[in-house]
């Protein structure tokens, strides 16, 4: 009979501080917590995010009258090509993949440059 009570005063201590660190879990710990969760996520796609992005390359793309369209990298003046006119109507997304190619890298390491360029070029036609 002893036995009993002493089980039942323990339970009810038991049931008060699992209840008394719930309440403190609760109001004090669980959001620490979220907010921490919400941090290592946002490191996590930001790391994801800066190895995708590839660096920034200008380029720059005049009309040559006569002659076709200047294209060169800024701030590289060894990289500068003239597409003659001929390769601007049917092979201009060749071309400008191909001058990417050479003077960026390949377009899996470096992104899309070359559609970004024949784009450019689109434009000044």
């Amino acid at each position: 009979m002893i036995d009993a009570v002493v089980e039942a005063e323990s339970q009810s201590k038991a049931k008060e501080l699992v209840d008394d660190y719930m309440g403190y879990f609760n109001t004090v710990r669980k959001p620490e917590l979220n907010r921490q969760a919400k941090e290592r996520e946002e490191e996590d796609m930001n790391r994801k995010k800066a190895r995708r992005v590839s660096n920034i390359v200008r380029m720059e793309v005049d009309r040559v009258v006569g002659k076709g369209v200047r294209v060169c990298i800024k701030g590289k003046p060894k990289t500068e090509e003239l597409i003659p006119e001929e390769k601007l109507g049917k092979e201009t997304m060749r071309s400008a993949y191909a001058y990417t190619e050479k003077h960026i890298g390949p377009r899996l390491k470096v992104g899309n440059k070359g559609g970004t360029l024949y784009l450019k070029i689109k434009a000044v036609i």
